[in-house]
């Protein structure tokens, strides 16, 4: 259980029962604070007061990453999909993970949390990987909100993303090489036919995905 550091005692406890947490002694817990932010994710001021949304994250084998958000009315920005493309972009295999807030908030520090989970039971992830994986979330936060996607055309958008992800994994595995910026960019118009975007997403937010894509 990772709770956002900007947590009062009462707050913790009160996210522990949203996330169902009958017995504290049964979990292990500890803060995503402002520094893990910087750690994890490269930016920010160090600061925990804005660290609200928290995370309980259990390994499970051969699952997958799966996300359930608890309390969708208060995690305002981020999907459960874009959860799961950043965890999986970061190294993140076989978990669960359930993200709850006590008020509404973006949800971002969430990914921190899910983070730390794992390093506290002695697994290291690759600080490029993750730092690659926030820049994917904003990247697909700048898009949906940049061209007014609605809820479908969002869930859309997380779709043709892991489309491209996995086009640049194949590559990769097939011929060693990355693929070029021709490639990429093939690849991303492709994605955006195959789920309907192509006439959604404009030419300077294409490019965004290519720059992203490129990393």
């Amino acid at each position: 259980f990772v709770y956002g550091g900007g947590l009062s005692e009462a707050e913790i406890q009160q996210t522990a029962d949203l996330l169902k947490i009958e017995n504290m002694n049964n979990v292990a817990s500890t803060p995503a604070t402002g520094e893990d932010l910087q750690k994890y994710l490269g930016y920010g001021s160090g600061n925990s007061a804005s660290m609200i949304s928290s995370v309980l994250v259990q390994r499970d084998n051969n699952s997958g990453v799966n996300v359930n958000i608890i309390t969708p009315e208060d995690i305002s920005v981020i999907t459960e999909q874009q959860y799961i493309n950043a965890a999986i972009t970061a190294g993140v295999e076989d978990v669960n993970i359930e993200v709850a807030s006590i008020r509404p908030v973006t949800g971002e520090s969430a990914l921190t949390g899910v983070y730390k989970a794992l390093e506290v039971n002695g697994e290291e992830l690759d600080q490029e990987r993750m730092e690659v994986a926030q820049d994917e979330l904003e990247t697909t936060i700048e898009i949906a909100e940049g061209e007014d996607l609605d809820e479908d055309e969002s869930n859309r958008l997380d779709g043709a993303i892991i489309e491209i992800k996995q086009q640049l994994a194949d590559i990769k595995e097939q011929t060693d090489e990355l693929a070029t910026r021709d490639e990429i960019e093939q690849i991303i118009n492709e994605a955006l036919e195959k789920y309907d975007l192509q006439n959604t997403i404009s030419i300077e937010n294409i490019n965004i995905l290519v720059n992203y894509s490129e990393k």
